[in-house]
């Protein structure tokens, strides 16, 4: 166990368990209580380990599933990590050369990508191909892919060649002619294998259908059968009104020249397209195309800062047949103020005072673990035997907060261990989540220990740095433990961070 700075929580065979709670721990545990009781504030992430075991069913269904979209895209957090243990256990005999065979081709799985779907043809988007290693195999893979493009229904055409462990970008401009005229587009594309050495019974040469990818070019000069430039224009002209009852009747790009900005250095008015579920936490990662949003970046009065206006302006619908591009009514998705990486999110009405606002009046993010959090299904542990474990975190302040690793640690002894795992959430200002997992003492008696980390984003609120807060501890069934256990839990903790530490 690692140093830890939360109290204890006796889960059986203590008449109050209160009791064993630090000072200052009580107000947080009425307030974790508190939101349990409001089922509506409570976002339950259960996963599926809990009663789903990892037989060779399951193990392929998530490899061909991770072939075939490249999720889930790490093996160091939730269904990834589970995937990554359950398969180095089954691959351990060496017997089953299928499942060798697959999880070979889905290590590293070959997903594209459209970077800035809409774009002008003067500032074009990305094609964007990931080649990188998900799971780690008791042999090597690599391979080098010839990546290859059918556009809108045209011939083949080779793009450019990406090795497995690495990504690619190339901009829309560089592809063929075709490829970058103004409309809509979709890019069909395949890639042409050929493996290096492989201690499996595999074919050295694959060549794999891959998801199409659909993106849109505007021309530079507005036009009357341009598809594309009125997602921009609608976006630019919709009312301030119409998205924040409190700003003024005027459109949308004028209000934004009017926000504060350094006058030696007059900031330009950017804008791009983006998919919309990438704007709270700024990747792709497990997104389905479908939203368009068009974002409108303002910069600030002080170096490193400005505002981005998320607006959905559109759809692109994938219904089975052929893509379809639609226009909606412009509407607000999210406002977020920059100063460098820390960001925050804001209502459109305070976005002009929280540029002149210095970061640090900014709204933080005030995460809570405790032990009144952390539940075992049953006080009586069945020694290997799976057991439900449920974690509440709250986010008490008044900022989102996303990209959050949850890792924890359980066990029996410091040489019998339960559990290992780490979840990555986003909690809501105000809000809480709930991890519902199992977990498999190897004796009656345990530890577990919960550990927040801002470890999953580059870009972050304020988070308050209350470390206290951001460890817990609970030991589970001290009773059927050997004397002195709970005084060495302790000695580990260190006396000073629980007052109820025997003295």
């Amino acid at each position: 166990m690692t140093g830890l700075l939360m109290a204890l929580l006796v889960a059986s065979g203590v008449p109050d368990h209160r009791s064993l709670q630090p000072e200052g721990a009580r107000d947080r545990a009425r307030a974790h209580a508190a939101l349990r009781d409001n089922a509506g504030a409570v976002d339950t992430h259960a996963t599926r380990a809990a009663g789903a075991p990892w037989d060779r069913a399951r193990l392929v269904d998530a490899l061909e599933r991770l072939l075939r979209t490249g999720e889930p895209r790490h093996a160091t957090h939730d269904e990834g990590q589970e995937l990554d243990d359950a398969l180095k256990l089954a691959l351990a005999s060496g017997a089953d050369a299928e499942l060798q065979a697959l999880a070979t081709r889905a290590s590293a799985p070959i997903v594209p990508w459209i970077w800035r779907p809409l774009s002008s043809r003067t500032r074009p988007g990305a094609l964007h191909v990931r080649a990188e290693r998900v799971l780690s195999l008791p042999w090597p893979v690599d391979y080098a892919a010839d990546i290859d493009a059918r556009i809108d229904g045209g011939p083949w055409q080779a793009l450019f060649r990406v090795r497995s462990g690495s990504s690619d970008t190339r901009p829309i401009s560089s592809l063929p002619a075709a490829a970058r005229t103004p409309g809509f587009h979709t890019l069909a594309l395949r890639a042409r294998i050929r493996y290096e050495a492989l201690p499996v019974a595999l074919n050295s040469r694959e060549t794999r259908e891959l998801p199409p990818v659909h993106y849109g070019i505007w021309g530079s000069a507005a036009g009357a059968r341009d598809p594309v430039r009125p997602f921009f224009d609608a976006a630019a002209a919709v009312s301030a009104a119409t998205l924040d009852a409190a700003l003024p009747d005027v459109p949308l790009t004028s209000w934004l020249r009017e926000l504060p900005q350094d006058a030696r250095e007059p900031a330009a008015l950017d804008w791009r397209a983006e998919w919309c579920g990438m704007h709270e936490s700024l990747s792709d990662e497990g997104l389905v195309p479908g939203d368009v949003c068009v974002v409108a970046r303002r910069g600030g009065p002080r170096r490193g800062t400005h505002a981005e206006i998320w607006i959905k302006a559109g759809k692109l619908r994938l219904d089975g047949g052929a893509p379809r591009w639609t226009r909606a009514q412009p509407s607000l998705v999210g406002a977020y103020v920059y100063n460098g990486v820390t960001r925050t999110r804001a209502s459109l009405a305070s976005v002009a005072d929280l540029l002149t606002m210095p970061d640090e009046a900014w709204p933080i993010a005030r995460l809570v673990v405790n032990a009144a959090g952390i539940s075992i299904g049953s006080p009586t542990i069945v020694p290997n035997t799976p057991t439900p474990l449920r974690i509440l975190i709250a986010n008490m302040g008044d900022a989102d907060v996303h990209g959050i690793g949850i890792h924890v640690i359980a066990a029996s002894e410091d040489d019998l261990p339960a559990m290992r795992r780490t979840f990555v959430r986003s909690i809501r200002a105000g809000g809480s989540i709930e991890i519902e997992t199992t977990v498999t003492f190897p004796a009656r008696y345990g530890v577990v220990e919960v550990m927040l980390v801002p470890d999953h984003t580059d870009i972050a609120p304020r988070i308050d740095d209350a470390r206290e807060n951001h460890t817990a501890v609970a030991v589970v069934n001290p009773r059927a433990a050997p004397p002195g256990y709970l005084e060495r839990v302790c000695v580990k903790v260190g006396r000073s961070a629980s007052s109820s530490c025997p003295r």
